[in-house]
């Protein structure tokens, strides 16, 4: 054989190699972010929660009061659903650290669960609680 002829082997054989094979370009990049947290009582948590209830026949008057604990994020959204109505708590501006609102439901049945969710620039909580009704 050649030495002409086993260049163009050699040759081929590269080229198709490199045809097989991929290129090993990223098309797409996926990173996630790191966190550090920890399951603490109601007491202690990021967003602090007081149901208070006049019940009646099964159902309540909740006044539902929302307390932004975190040492430095305003929560500028906190939504609150109970028994289909949904209310932004938010909507009056940030509430800072140590503010605190609040909203009264009507007619809430006792066995109904308080879904709510908070967020701010950096801080995302969600969580679910079932009405007190005393």
């Amino acid at each position: 054989m050649s030495r002409r002829r086993m260049l163009l082997l050699a040759g081929a054989f590269v080229i198709s190699l490199a045809l097989v094979t991929g290129t090993s370009g990223v098309s797409s990049v996926t990173m996630t972010r790191g966190i550090d947290g920890a399951i603490v009582d109601d007491q202690r948590a990021y967003l602090g929660i007081e149901q208070t209830a006049t019940a009646d026949a099964g159902t309540a008057v909740l006044e539902v009061r929302i307390t932004n604990r975190h040492p430095t994020a305003a929560f500028t959204t906190i939504v609150v659903t109970i028994n289909g109505t949904t209310v932004d708590l938010g909507g009056g501006g940030p509430v800072a650290p140590g503010g605190a609102v609040s909203h009264t439901f009507e007619s809430v049945p006792c066995d109904a669960t308080a879904e709510i969710e908070a967020s701010g620039s950096d801080l995302g909580i969600e969580l679910e609680r079932a009405v007190a009704c005393a």
